[in-house]
């Protein structure tokens, strides 16, 4: 690891494009592996803990527009139900 890295204070990040499914991983944070915290664990095959994430499919036009029906729907019924009491 380069040496202007080591013992550093500064958060760093990166932006993946991934396909969908289930992914393992782990952070090196001042030369040991390390799982996050603040993201699911599990253990891979060997036995060791690992973060894992999944990531969808993006979702269609129609699934996009059955979504925000179904959103509409309920917020009309909440208001509804506000406006009667």
């Amino acid at each position: 690891m380069d040496p202007a890295y080591r013992d550093s204070t500064h958060d760093f990040n990166t932006v993946l494009r991934l396909t969908p499914g289930q992914y393992r991983l782990k952070f090196i944070v001042d030369d040991s592996w390390r799982c996050s915290k603040q993201i699911s664990t599990a253990s891979d095959d060997d036995g060791t803990l690992v973060n894992w994430i999944e990531v969808e499919a993006p979702k269609t036009e129609e699934e996009l527009k059955a979504e925000w029906a179904v959103e509409a729907t309920s917020a009309t019924k909440i208001e509804d139900s506000v406006s009667t009491h």
